[in-house]
């Protein structure tokens, strides 16, 4: 039996517009990760993070109300600029001890913007985005729905 998206010519452009849209948000992803990862490895070889200490820590409600911890440090830049009372970019989903040290990533333009850097997370978003666009970039050529599953 043939399916509705195998007969005629609506049903292959349906299916080409939508392996294309998906191709070209993974490309999307895969290039914001990127420079996501970049900036951040750009930031600590250029010297720009620093140990910070946890002085309190924000509780803010994440989905399923499941509790999310945004830690606010005080840290010193490497101009030697101090930085009292910045709230982090990325919220924790456990507390971290109020005087713990963390070593935070910061732009030097604007230090009230600060991240901590983990790198498995990251590394794990980054592999998982260029899998996702591997993936889309063998649709859009064929290999997977054209050559090997509908052969």
């Amino acid at each position: 039996m043939v399916s509705w998206w195998q007969h005629g010519h609506v049903g292959v452009l349906v299916q080409r517009v939508l392996t294309i849209a998906f191709a070209g948000l993974a490309v999307v992803g895969l290039v914001a990760t990127v420079a996501m990862v970049g900036e951040r490895l750009w930031r600590v070889m250029r010297g720009h993070s620093a140990m910070a200490t946890v002085v309190d820590v924000k509780i803010e409600h994440g989905e399923e109300q499941s509790l999310l911890y945004v830690p606010v440090v005080d840290f010193v830049t490497r101009d030697g600029q101090r930085c009292t009372g910045v709230v982090l970019k990325n919220p924790l989903g456990r507390k971290p001890r109020i005087g713990r040290r963390v070593r935070v990533i910061y732009r030097p333009r604007n230090p009230a913007w600060v991240t901590m850097p983990m790198w498995f997370q990251t590394f794990v978003v980054l592999l998982g985005a260029i899998l996702i666009a591997a993936f889309a970039a063998g649709c859009v050529d064929g290999v997977f729905f054209g050559r090997v599953w509908l052969s």
